[in-house]
């Protein structure tokens, strides 16, 4: 079995609205990441076994996008900013084969494209990075992997949401990620209009916009209906979107930290 070893780098983008910038460097576990210009640009290393040469790059691009994935995802937590690849590449280490005449050296590098401008930029010391990042980490393994995995997926609705600059479909993935937050908190496959209602009461997410609408009536609409109800949900949608997506991230949070403390 061979071993290959490759270089990934990669560059996150928070949402438009909102650049972080950190002060230097910051080394977390086998990351290195630094800011330029409100990104977030990273390296790291993955070693792949395999005798063949295609698949172990195939695997390496697999692992590659789920540790970034991951990363994003803590960050968005530690800082409730949405973070998601902007752009990424996966290269073999530079190869040294010695020869009768001397060395060959076979290395091919990407460069991250920078495109986007920055309207704020927020500095935070390495520190905080490092502890935020350190602590949610710490609050996500202690969770079974069957909670760990769907509450990743929540937030990678949620960080869907968060880019969309359409209130409407921002408000939709939202939704997605609060019905699978309240499938996850109830353990069940299917929740009841109630049984959603008491959840959203319990984690501290609005259920009735306007004091009249619920949020599934809204997401009902805005799938399915037409003319006047299709164009109230819309309304409400691009009312309440922001503040949705603000309740459900306080929610996510709350519970890792109560169930980290129980495990």
């Amino acid at each position: 079995m061979c071993t290959h070893e490759f270089e990934v780098r990669f560059t996150l983008k928070s949402i438009p609205q909102i650049k972080d910038e950190f002060e230097g460097a910051v080394k977390v576990d086998d990351f290195e990441i630094e800011t330029q210009e409100g990104k977030i640009f990273g390296k790291s290393s993955i070693s792949i076994e395999s005798n063949d040469p295609v698949l172990a790059e195939s695997l390496a691009e697999r692992v590659a996008i789920k540790k970034i994935e991951e990363l994003a995802s803590i960050f968005t937590l530690a800082f409730q900013t949405a973070y998601k690849i902007d752009d990424f590449s996966v290269v073999r280490k530079p190869i040294i084969e010695k020869t009768e005449s001397g060395q060959i050296v076979v290395s091919v590098f990407d460069k991250a494209r920078i495109t986007e401008d920055v309207k704020i930029t927020k500095k935070t010391p390495k520190e905080i990075v490092e502890n935020q990042y350190y602590f949610w980490k710490d609050r996500l393994s202690r969770l079974d992997k069957e909670k760990r995995d769907i509450l990743l997926r929540v937030l990678k609705w949620w960080r869907k949401g968060s880019f969309d600059d359409d209130n409407v479909d921002k408000f939709l993935h939202y939704f997605i990620a609060l019905e699978m937050f309240a499938l996850l908190l109830t353990g069940k496959d299917e929740i009841s209009k109630n049984e959603f209602e008491e959840v959203c009461k319990n984690i501290g997410v609005t259920f009735r916009l306007d004091n009249e609408y619920d949020i599934k009536w809204v997401r009902n609409k805005l799938m399915h209906a037409k003319g006047e109800e299709k164009e109230k949900a819309e309304e409400l949608a691009e009312k309440y979107a922001n503040r949705l997506g603000t309740e459900i991230t306080q929610a996510i949070k709350k519970i890792i930290e109560e169930s980290a403390l129980t495990t």
